[in-house]
């Protein structure tokens, strides 16, 4: 990404025993500097609100909260074709899924969001109807309702 977009900035948010590691792979790779270790946050929605992609490229993140505020916040999504991601991002159309562990699939879903600003917010705009269409409060309360008639009828 850094390679065709060099002015691109990484912000890396939360706490975690890989951030030595990240680190020192930046600092060896030369760009430590596009680089931003913004660790634990309580304005993490003010962060977000400010980047113009959310990556969450990791394969276990099981419930992706993240992913339904980033499209809330009508931001473009890349994720792994893993967890929670497939349920949350509608491929092509709310964000681009990768396979899992395909760096350079990643890399280049970051890149045609950033190279093509239009897609992007088209992809982040439709990110948004659908999460307050499918992660609504009256579709939660409808889909819990089920839940118990379904449990008080047996």
């Amino acid at each position: 990404v850094l390679a065709q977009t060099p002015n691109a900035q990484f912000w890396i948010m939360g706490q975690g025993p890989l951030r030595d590691e990240l680190e020192q792979t930046a600092r060896a790779g030369g760009f430590l500097n596009q680089i931003r270790f913004a660790g634990f946050r309580r304005d993490a929605c003010d962060v977000m609100n400010a980047i113009d992609v959310m990556a969450l490229p990791w394969h276990r993140e099981p419930c992706a909260l993240a992913y339904i505020e980033a499209a809330l916040l009508a931001k473009p999504i890349v994720a792994c074709r893993a967890g929670g991601a497939p349920e949350s991002i509608a491929d092509g159309e709310t964000g681009i899924l990768a396979p899992v562990g395909d760096s350079r699939a990643i890399g280049e879903a970051i890149l045609a969001l950033l190279e093509n600003r239009d897609f992007a917010h088209s992809m982040g705009q439709a990110g948004h109807e659908r999460a307050r269409e499918v992660f609504s409060w009256s579709r939660f309360i409808t889909t819990l309702e089920g839940v118990w008639e379904r449990v008080l009828s047996s």
